[in-house]
């Protein structure tokens, strides 16, 4: 009998950590973000010959502004699924001498506790961290766009 409340639970922990969540979260728009390290001083190379087309393309690859952005929507999409999971439950180990109880005296207490939010604030949770990653999307696009109309603007001045 002591071993089977020993084990109970850590069966139960076990269990309730494979749990994966039932909802579905809409994939992102991934911006990939370019996480190449560079050291020391960098020199760019722009031939004789590149027209606007190339030029933007630069302008936005190398753009300290929108590269933070990159990082900042690749950190927000990651939130999401963490939002919609339960969180992680909690076991409790109590020994030692502890209280005399009816039943006589108890040398351990073990329990497992998990915390489950009201219906529906998971997925509200999920869709507000959902909605905070697209208006980041949304802003990382008006912003290549504005540095785009910006190089072309300076180009064809």
């Amino acid at each position: 009998m002591k071993i089977f409340v020993w084990l109970m639970p850590w069966a139960l922990v076990l269990a309730g950590c494979s749990h994966q969540s039932g909802s579905k979260v809409p994939d992102l728009v991934e911006v990939q973000a370019d996480r190449e390290s560079v050291k020391g001083p960098v020199s760019y190379g722009i031939p004789s010959n590149a027209g606007p087309a190339t030029l933007s393309a630069l302008a936005v690859r190398h753009n300290p502004k929108l590269q933070a952005m990159r990082y900042r929507i690749a950190r927000l999409s990651e939130k999401v699924p963490q939002v919609a999971t339960l969180p992680d439950p909690m076991a409790n180990l109590a020994l030692g001498s502890l209280p005399e109880t009816a039943a006589g005296r108890v040398e351990a207490v073990a329990g497992v506790s998990q915390k489950v939010p009201f219906p529906g604030k998971r997925k509200a949770d999920a869709s507000a961290a959902m909605s905070e990653a697209n208006a980041a999307q949304a802003e990382f696009k008006a912003y290549e766009l504005k540095l785009t109309e910006q190089v072309y603007s300076a180009w064809w001045d």
